[in-house]
């Protein structure tokens, strides 16, 4: 469906869309959507970690879905800095913005620290997962996560 023929403002409905190329294996009209979604300034961040995943999972794109990962953690990273700095400003980030980072945060270390793991990045691994750990001593999960990527478990 051209954009041009019927314009899609719903980011929901647009991913709706790029699922059903996916379906008739459309993979790379899948792709074109999936890239607008991601560039999207005004979209929720857990959203735009089930894309990352997308590109991993449908479309087999490794390094993209890394990327937007990686690139998502070091922007909630710096964003977290900010308002430890600065506080809450309406013009940098609203609270409910923010609250929306903190939702997705868990999620973007459990997709990144789950495809570094099931590529044999296990050195990428460790390290998001060590930060997590840090910051959530009382995660006995991840400990035993981080505890098998250090012996070499995949």
């Amino acid at each position: 469906i051209p954009s041009n023929t019927i314009s899609i403002q719903s980011e929901d409905l647009h991913y709706q869309v790029a699922r059903i190329y996916a379906d008739l294996n459309e993979k790379e009209s899948m792709r074109e959507i999936m890239e607008i979604l991601i560039s999207r300034k005004s979209g929720k961040p857990v959203n735009k970690v089930e894309y990352a995943n997308t590109f991993y999972q449908e479309l087999g794109d490794i390094d993209r879905a890394i990327n937007i990962l990686e690139d998502m953690r070091a922007e909630f990273l710096e964003i977290e800095t900010i308002l430890n700095v600065k506080g809450f400003d309406k013009k940098f980030i609203s609270r409910r913005k923010w609250n929306q980072w903190k939702k997705a945060y868990p999620e973007i270390v459990n997709s990144l620290v789950y495809i570094y793991r099931k590529n044999d990045k296990l050195l990428d691994a460790e390290i998001v997962l060590s930060d997590w750990v840090m910051r959530n001593p009382e995660d006995t999960n991840a400990k035993e996560i981080l505890k098998q990527i250090r012996s070499g478990e995949q």
